[in-house]
């Protein structure tokens, strides 16, 4: 029997395919539209379909070309760092409404970086800084989206 030439990338490829197969599942119900006038359903068909021919290749990337390095392995699961950034977002969506959009991401990402064994809290910082003015330049700059950036004294969005 042949060894996959490179795991990883098989793996990665599988997933990629089982999260477009399901976005396409999940979107059945959805209006389609055309491309002049998209329905709720267009978007997630589309890209489900995308992420699943972009998985397959990769899969067959992994299963027939052999990486540079040799010696990849595929990591086992670690459910810890995936209970962090789970209850990183559950947190940032329960203080949205009471904190803003800075303040609650400010939170999320520092909760995120508790995920690494040895968090680095310059980079951190970096990534709660670039993040915050990414999202003011996208959503107040660009966009002209009215969203609650700092906590609101209502508690409602």
């Amino acid at each position: 029997m042949q060894r996959l030439r490179n795991p990883r990338d098989m793996v990665a490829g599988l997933f990629f395919s089982a999260c477009g197969l399901f976005a396409i599942a999940n979107a059945t119900d959805l209006p389609f539209g055309t491309t002049a006038r998209m329905g709720a359903g267009y978007f997630p068909t589309v890209l489900g379909y995308l992420l699943t021919i972009l998985g397959i290749i990769i899969s067959l990337k992994g299963a027939f070309i052999r990486p540079k390095d040799a010696g990849e392995t595929v990591y086992r699961f670690d459910v810890r760092i995936v209970s962090v950034v789970v209850a990183a977002v559950a947190t940032f969506a329960a203080l949205l409404p009471y904190l803003g959009l800075y303040l609650s991401l400010t939170i999320m990402v520092a909760l995120s970086a508790l995920a690494n064994v040895r968090p680095n809290w310059k980079e951190t910082l970096g990534i709660i800084i670039f993040i915050n003015l990414f999202v003011w330049i996208v959503f107040i700059v660009l966009i002209d989206l009215h969203v609650p950036m700092w906590p609101s004294m209502t508690g409602a969005l």
